[in-house]
């Protein structure tokens, strides 16, 4: 239901849905749902032990792991690989994780300015530039 009444899903970049109620067991299979139905990179986020917890899913070309290293500073933990991945954040950090959104505003300006992709990149971090 809440992502029937939301209807802009295809005007952006990503996908970060958070429910306080969701159980941890089933974000990754929302995620997978919702990169299949809108093919937009997707982290779905619940709470768990007093932590916000997360999983991640990605489309081809697009290194979730390499956005999550980008917003490292804002969490607890992270890990996975290009394709998939999850994430612990404190919850005071959840309303600044718009993270892929700025991970992919950045990346347009840096591949502009240095003439090449940054998508795939490992290496980048928010807090460096």
């Amino acid at each position: 239901e809440l992502f029937e009444r939301q209807t802009n899903w295809q005007e952006r970049n990503s996908i970060v849905l958070y429910q306080k109620h969701w159980h941890k067991g089933v974000v990754g299979i929302v995620a997978s749902r919702m990169v299949d139905r809108y093919y937009r990179p997707s982290i779905i986020l619940t709470e768990s032990n007093g932590q916000i917890v997360g999983s991640a899913r990605s489309i081809k070309g697009i290194n979730i792991h390499a956005a999550l290293h980008y917003c490292s500073d804002l969490l607890t933990n992270f890990g996975g690989h290009q394709h998939a991945a999850g994430l612990k954040m404190h919850a005071e950090n959840l309303p600044a994780f718009n993270c892929l959104e700025l991970f992919f505003l950045w990346c347009e300006d840096y591949s502009h300015a240095h003439h090449t992709s940054c998508r795939q990149s490992s290496h980048l971090r928010r807090s460096e530039y």
